[in-house]
Order: structure tokens, then C-alpha cells, then sequence
């Protein structure tokens, strides 16, 4: 890291889930599971 301190062509690339499922362990529901919550009650509405 020394030799190359000026250097700044560094890139970072960060992929993100766009849908996690599976047992809450805490007592927020959270998006991913809230949606598919929706989608079995039915309260989600579909085009």
C-alpha cells in the first residue's frame, strides 16, 4: 500500500439482493418478506 499511496484508481463494485426470504430474527418484518406477506393475503394489488 505505501508504494502505491498516490495511486486512485481504485473501483469498487457493491451487488445487493434484490429480494431476501426467510425467518425474520428480529421483530422487523422487513420489505423483502413484507411483499411476499402481500402477495399470500392478497392485499398486494397486480396490473
Amino acid at each position: 500500500m505505501e508504494k502505491n499511496k498516490d495511486k486512485t484508481d481504485m473501483q469498487a463494485v457493491a451487488i445487493n439482493p434484490s429480494l431476501v426470504v426467510g425467518e425474520s430474527l428480529s421483530n422487523d418484518v422487513g420489505t423483502s418478506n413484507l411483499v411476499v406477506k402481500r402477495m399470500i393475503d392478497g392485499s398486494l394489488p397486480f396490473a
